[in-house]
């Protein structure tokens, strides 16, 4: 399934060489000169490539990934995860205490972003309102520590860039199990999914948010792990503020890190269909060899 990926993408399996277009390569320059460090430039072709193959490239509001593009810092510290959805939703980190780390082999050969305590990017205003009809996230991520005093957020997607979480995939306090959920909007319940066990395994997973027909899904290597259909029901859909994204943290860095390594994180302001989704999920796995 893999190598037919590559073959429909213009990859060949044995030389890895990718046929590009202008736009990827117009990021890719953008990158380097804001000197940043492109780490594998055929890995941002393939998924770029794969994402417009998918039609799902244009609902892509940020990708990131630690094999992709990152500005260091001293000591390898991350002070931009640079954003290839083409939208310049670029997350950042300015003071070096609370900058994850870029680390080499980290699964395998390759590289990811170390958290700890602190240790996050900060959230960025993206080119959306929030009062959306759908939300997909994308993560691979390896815990290695245990979850602090609250639930340590991989990816957040809020209302503000403090409280009132739309949309969260969390490891969940106390347990370490996988989790997703949050509000539709600000006077919403919290609702959550939970399940993926404690497994410190790299771990690719997918959070599908359909707040338009309240359903709830959380995939785990692929496989469908729990879902609701009766996800945030209310909600006031007059609601426009602006919608901002974090990683490795939210509300409080000090107790809403993720304690261990992320590789990817994607946010589509839409729903992936099922074959869209596995064809996504094969091309990350093919590359990271998780499953």
């Amino acid at each position: 399934m893999g190598n037919l990926i590559l073959r429909q993408m213009g990859v060949s399996s044995h030389t890895n060489s990718f046929v590009s277009n202008s736009d990827t390569e117009t990021l890719i320059r953008a990158c380097e000169s804001d000197g940043g460090k492109i780490v594998d430039g055929n890995w941002i072709r393939l998924v770029i490539g794969t994402m417009k193959m998918l039609d799902i490239y244009s609902s892509c509001k940020f990708l990131g990934d630690a094999n992709m593009g990152v500005k260091l810092a001293t000591g390898n510290g991350v002070s931009k995860l640079w954003d290839f959805s083409g939208n310049s939703n670029h997350v950042t980190q300015n003071t070096g205490a609370n900058q994850p780390v870029w680390t080499s082999n980290q699964h395998g050969t390759k590289s990811g972003l170390v958290g700890e305590s602190s240790k996050y990017l900060n959230l960025t205003s993206l080119s959306t309102t929030r009062n959306i009809g759908a939300l997909t996230m994308v993560a691979v991520v390896k815990r290695t520590g245990d979850t602090p005093g609250y639930n340590g957020a991989i990816i957040s997607y809020s209302t503000n860039n403090s409280v009132n979480g739309r949309g969260l995939l969390n490891v969940l306090y106390s347990t370490n199990n996988f989790t997703c959920g949050g509000r539709r909007l600000d006077a919403d319940p919290a609702y959550y999914l939970t399940g993926g066990g404690a497994s410190t395994n790299t771990t690719l997973l997918v959070a599908d948010f359909r707040y338009s027909t309240s359903g709830l899904y959380l995939y785990k290597n692929g496989s469908l792990l729990d879902s609701s259909t009766s996800f945030q029901t209310d909600g006031n859909t007059s609601d426009t503020d602006s919608a901002y994204a974090g990683l490795m943290s939210f509300s409080n860095p000090s107790s809403t890190y993720f304690p261990g390594v992320l590789f990817t994180a994607i946010i589509f302001t839409a729903t992936l269909s099922e074959s869209q989704r596995n064809i996504l999920s094969t091309t990350i796995n093919t590359y990271y060899s998780i499953y």
